[in-house]
């Protein structure tokens, strides 16, 4: 008989250490042959460990080398509200098989299959997953299931703009529909406007698209009054499922120039953050290759010479180039100067051009400080360098055209989605009281 001494959690992040320990109650057994199948029986790999030499009935493994194959990162930037990303999670079990020593021969023994499991490309740290409980990161329809975490390394608290890509990735255990609630506030804390949107199509996982944009344009809401607004998921009942998620929303100086960043996380989504102002630095490197100066000119001499211009002793035949663009964050408080570390750790980045669409980068920064402000002598910010192709626009304009929707999010007038330098606000922000209600203080 096998016995399975210790295995995972039912959803498991695959970057983290994936043990199984196994047991036999036959003492001629030599090793445990282990096939890794998918829940519709397809094999992913067959392994053959051996029992401890002094514990000679038992053995472990780790699995994440192999099933971290099997997942990716899912990057879904469409305006859609709510999409299902169920590329992101994958199923496996186990078919174990005792081998054992009968004689000159191995023989088959007992065999055990494994109940099915998830994974997804998350990575937890050590302290982190010493105290992981899958609960905390996965929807589920039972009552106690409130606070259900979204696959996001980025503060509770967040300060969002106009150009902004905000992404909220979410597993899903057995949750068949959900509603997800937006709620509206004014500069002055008062409440403007709350809106639903009701989702029946049940999926293991799904991007919400929390930008104030995705937002107008769902719900026909004019963001020139809110000040910021929160996100939650909560069950047809009214019951919440997710923590309360609130989002800052800022206008811009006219002359920043900004610039987005999306980056894959730690916990298996994508998050996001802006800097400001680029600067381009172009590499160019060139293949040429040398020949004579001499030939016939126009006049049938044999020279160096036709019409007065020299001939080149030089010809060139490729010229390739590469961009290094310098940007720099907006002030960071303390809590943002550690998120952004995460944009440094990433595998995978994409800058946000002027277009929509998201273009492959590489950080060349290979050192990041986490400052903290009562060490500083003044504001936090942080300077990045990037690697990306030369003739691409990274900075994210408000457009100028009637053809971009929604039509209710200020950007026809300039000064409509940006402050002048002389008029610009004062950011605010979030405190919680005891109550649990969010109260906005001017200042940071």
């Amino acid at each position: 008989m096998i016995t399975l001494i210790q295995q995972p959690q039912l959803f498991v992040p695959v970057q983290s250490p994936v043990i199984f320990q196994l047991q036999s109650d036959n003492s001629n057994i030599l090793y445990f042959e282990v096939k890794v199948m998918t829940a519709s029986e397809m094999l992913l790999a067959n392994q053959r460990y051996q029992v401890f030499p002094n514990q000679p009935k038992k053995t472990s493994f780790d699995l994440s080398s192999i099933l971290s194959n099997q997942t990716d990162y899912y990057l879904d930037v469409s305006l859609n509200l709510i999409e299902p990303a169920t590329e992101i999670l994958k199923d496996f079990k186990l078919i174990i098989t005792e081998k054992v020593v009968s004689g000159n021969d191995i023989i088959n023994g007992a065999a055990f299959e494994t109940d099915v499991y998830y994974i997804w490309n998350g990575s937890l740290n050590n302290t982190q997953y010493n105290h992981y409980d899958y609960n905390n990161f996965v929807l589920q329809a039972f009552s106690g299931a409130t606070n259900s975490l979204f696959l996001t390394d980025k503060p509770n608290y967040s300060k969002v703009h106009y150009h902004s890509t905000e992404l909220l990735y979410v597993l899903n255990k057995d949750l068949p529909s959900f509603v997800l609630t937006l709620k509206l506030y004014d500069r002055n804390n008062h409440y403007i406007g709350n809106y639903g949107l009701t989702y029946s199509n049940y999926t293991t996982a799904f991007r919400i698209n929390a930008s104030p944009l995705a937002l107008a344009t769902y719900f026909n809401i004019d963001f020139k009054p809110v000040k910021y607004f929160t996100l939650q998921l909560l069950d047809v009942n009214g019951v919440q499922k997710t923590k309360l998620r609130f989002y800052q929303y800022e206008q811009l100086k006219c002359q920043d120039e900004p610039v987005i960043l999306v980056h894959a996380n730690a916990k298996g989504g994508y998050d996001s953050c802006y800097f400001i102002n680029p600067k381009e630095a172009i590499n160019v490197s060139k293949t040429t290759m040398t020949k004579s100066s001499f030939g016939f000119n126009d006049s049938g001499l044999y020279s160096n010479i036709n019409n007065n211009i020299f001939n080149s002793e030089k010809r060139t035949i490729t010229v390739n180039t590469e961009s290094t663009f310098t940007v720099v964050s907006q002030p960071l408080n303390d809590v943002d100067s550690r998120y952004l570390k995460q944009l440094f750790m990433s595998p995978e980045v994409y800058v946000k051009l002027s277009d929509g669409t998201y273009q492959p980068i590489s950080i060349n920064n290979t050192s990041y400080e986490v400052g903290k402000v009562r060490l500083s002598n003044g504001l936090i910010r942080q300077t990045i360098q990037f690697t990306a192709p030369t003739g691409i626009d990274i900075v994210n304009y408000a457009p100028l055209n009637d053809d971009f929707l929604p039509p209710n999010i200020p950007y026809v007038e300039v000064d409509s989605y940006c402050y002048s330098d002389t008029d610009f606000p004062t950011f605010g922000y979030l405190e919680i009281d005891a109550n649990g209600d969010a109260n906005v203080e001017d200042g940071i």
